[in-house]
């Protein structure tokens, strides 16, 4: 008796302890957490990438290797992230990750499983003698970046921050080495309303993007179009190309 006494007295404060953490707000998850998805469970396999809002973790659907994407849930805009997601699926664009899943464990985080990438391009160029592509890649990249920027504007969103570390290509055992994909819609918005109609531009604009490939509209805090994307595109690709920007020196 003495020793089921003792048992249950220890019990207690690991109770008290599970009750407290699924009461904690805006806990993010840790590595070997496992997130209960619509039909699966994802494992949390090793850490990817992470912020002050959230984490991109390494799990898998089945066999084959995935991205979960979490977020602190009063601070998430991976609902944005969800939409374009969905749009760009149901547009069949070549150029964007699948949603395979997504969902919330209120109130702690808010999650999105997708296709896992390559290192995206700000590193590859990095890992690059003098830090630049070859003009023959340079020219593959920045057309096929062109094109994931088409896609998106044809589903009705922009990015307002287009960048090199929002591209990656695909992996190789996806048999998508070859395809340059457009990832990360935090920053993203719609630029028509339900009925396809332009949205009128906003005044008074706070910054939005990286300062480094930011459009002369937004350095002037004025609302972002599709331009702009194209615009930002335009200053990546002559850094892919030559290494460096004018006014990075």
């Amino acid at each position: 008796m003495a020793d089921v006494a003792e048992k249950g007295a220890a019990a207690i404060p690991k109770l008290a302890e599970q009750k407290e953490r699924k009461l904690e707000k805006d806990r993010l998850p840790v590595v070997d957490e496992e997130i209960q998805g619509d039909e699966k469970k994802y494992k949390l396999k090793q850490v990817l990438g992470d912020g002050g809002y959230g984490t991109v973790f390494l799990s898998e659907d089945g066999q084959k290797p995935v991205a979960v994407k979490t977020e602190k849930y009063s601070k998430s805009m991976l609902h944005i992230e969800v939409g374009v997601l969905k749009a760009a699926n149901a547009a069949k664009a070549k150029h964007f990750c699948e949603l395979i899943d997504y969902g919330s464990n209120k109130p702690e985080y808010v999650y999105v499983v997708m296709t896992l990438l390559f290192k995206d391009l700000h590193k590859l160029r990095s890992e690059m003698h003098e830090r630049k592509f070859t003009l023959s890649t340079s020219i593959r990249i920045a057309m096929q970046a062109l094109r994931a920027i088409e896609e998106l504007h044809k589903v009705g969103y922009i990015s307002r921050d287009i960048k090199p570390g929002n591209f990656a290509p695909g992996r190789h055992c996806n048999k998508q080495s070859k395809i340059i994909f457009l990832y990360d819609f935090g920053l993203a918005r719609k630029y028509v309303d339900k009925n396809g109609k332009l949205i009128p531009p906003r005044k008074d604009v706070g910054w939005r993007g990286t300062t480094r490939y930011g459009s002369l509209i937004a350095h002037q805090r004025q609302d972002l179009s599709r331009r702009d994307d194209v615009e930002s595109w335009f200053y990546m690709s002559v850094e892919m190309l030559r290494g460096t920007l004018p006014w990075r020196s």
